[in-house]
């Protein structure tokens, strides 16, 4: 792997928006497409602890993530697969950094620590959530159908 990949697939990360995250619970698995922020490889959304993917990390703390668009050509084809560990960070108010590059990203938040009326019920129902991958692998069928190349996720 080379830096001018790992720049590439960071790159690609940093300026998508949606990710798929899957979970296996007591129901089986299930994928949810969430908003996302990065801090390298790292991710973060945001999510009420009740809901089906949130209550699966609580039992079971190994997931996945893929992050695409969505395309009509597969010789055009590029994306991101992730394995690893995700776990809540906990309130908004106790992950300050995630939360300030939240608002960088997606600046109809504006100030999270006092949200517009319209957001304040879920925001504050709301917890952190972290994405940490263990392995990473960049999808690119412009250089061969089903090419795949893995990226070290470390920092």
């Amino acid at each position: 792997m080379t830096l001018e990949v790992r720049r590439q697939v960071l790159t690609y990360v940093e300026r998508h928006t949606t990710m798929t995250l899957a979970t296996e619970g007591p129901d089986g698995p299930w994928a949810a497409a969430l908003f996302y922020v990065s801090d390298g490889f790292d991710l973060y959304w945001l999510s009420d602890p009740q809901t089906r993917h949130s209550q699966n990390l609580e039992r079971t703390p190994r997931a996945a993530v893929t992050i695409q668009e969505d395309y009509r050509d597969w010789r055009t084809i590029q994306g991101v697969q992730m394995e690893g560990r995700a776990a809540p960070v906990g309130p908004l108010a106790a992950a300050v950094r995630p939360m300030d590059l939240y608002v960088a990203k997606y600046p109809f938040l504006g100030d999270w620590r006092t949200p517009p009326p319209a957001l304040a019920g879920a925001l504050a129902a709301a917890r952190v959530y972290r994405f940490t991958p263990s392995r990473v692998l960049f999808i690119d069928n412009a250089k061969g159908l089903g090419h795949r190349q893995e990226v070290a996720p470390d920092k």
